[in-house]
């Protein structure tokens, strides 16, 4: 039964859950500090982590994941000044969304490898994809079927989860590669 409550609760019930009210320093029945052992077990001990700072976290998390809901740009930040900024910014996202969860559950980590998800946000979150997307100068990016078929074998056990190749066929098709197991 609890089960199904959590699953009920909204992402804002979580993060208003980490706030302040709820660590009153000295207080014995306080929620917070004496849980986050429990809740975050893997959290990095000798760092300062706090509720505060754990809330933040969860915050900012908050804030991406109704960015995404609302299909707002998610790279448009104030340390954004160009395409390369932009993909940094994402990538410390999604480092700091693989940091969290790994507060939470090593078991959620490795669910999350198994099934790709780090390696497809990584993908898709990188220069190649941004111009595939774009359509403009894909001549790097590209390469033609009969060279790439050629040395296929070789291609695939080098190709990176992380990565991705693009073929282009004689009639103008094009098939992106991509590595989806470990």
């Amino acid at each position: 039964m609890h089960d199904l409550l959590v699953a009920k609760m909204d992402f804002g019930f979580w993060d208003n859950l980490l706030r302040e009210c709820f660590s009153i320093n000295g207080d014995k029945g306080a929620l917070w500090p004496q849980c986050i052992p429990l809740v975050f077990p893997n959290l990095p001990t000798g760092q300062g982590h706090t509720s505060a700072s754990i809330q933040l976290g969860i915050s900012a998390l908050r804030v991406l994941r109704n960015d995404i809901a609302h299909n707002s740009p998610i790279w448009k930040h104030k340390s954004v000044v160009d395409e390369q900024t932009a993909i940094t910014y994402i990538n410390t996202i999604i480092e700091q969304i693989m940091r969290l969860i790994g507060w939470l559950s090593n078991e959620k980590v490795d669910w999350l490898e198994v099934h790709m998800l780090q390696a497809e946000a990584k993908r898709i979150s990188s220069a190649a994809y941004l111009q595939l997307c774009q359509r403009k100068d894909m001549s790097g990016l590209q390469e033609e079927y009969n060279s790439y078929k050629r040395g296929l074998r070789t291609r695939l056990k080098t190709l990176d989860k992380d990565k991705f190749n693009i073929v282009n066929t004689s009639n103008g098709d094009l098939y992106m590669i991509t590595k989806v197991s470990l």
